[in-house]
């Protein structure tokens, strides 16, 4: 990540917005998160003085969330159960993926919400065919 920061820095980029589908690994098991890999990583790029957006992972739910929950799967155009564990295999009225979400949201802001280079969060990566958003601090 040291090389990856170093490369971003050279290349004359400020900020960068980052860990959108990584809800699975910030959330292995049901009500276990780990945020302190992300911590390391936003500690490198504020040693190369760049900003972070970070992304909100709800975009794709972690494999455990299905199984438990397999009413969280959409159907897709055909009428079929799309796969867990891929993005946007959610939908999107469900209370069990909802309430999942609010948690992790909540915990990954009490983790790292107070990190000097994070200046602003992007909910998810876009709804649908909405533009990403992103919330400034």
């Amino acid at each position: 990540m040291e090389s990856d920061a170093e490369l971003i820095g050279q290349g004359g980029h400020q900020c960068r917005s980052h860990w959108r589908y990584c809800w699975g690994i910030c959330e292995p098991e049901e009500g276990k998160y780990d945020f302190l890999w992300l911590r390391r990583v936003m500690d490198i790029m504020e040693d190369h003085n760049i900003k972070v957006v970070l992304g909100t992972p709800t975009a794709a739910p972690p494999v455990w969330l299905a199984k438990k929950h397999p009413e969280i799967l959409p159907l897709d155009e055909h009428g079929l159960v799309k796969r867990e564990g891929t993005r946007r295999a959610v939908c999107f009225n469900n209370d069990a993926y909802w309430n999942a979400s609010k948690r992790l949201v909540e915990n990954m802001a009490q983790a790292l919400g107070d990190h000097s280079q994070l200046i602003a969060w992007q909910i998810d990566s876009g709804l649908g065919r909405t533009p990403n958003r992103v919330v400034v601090q």
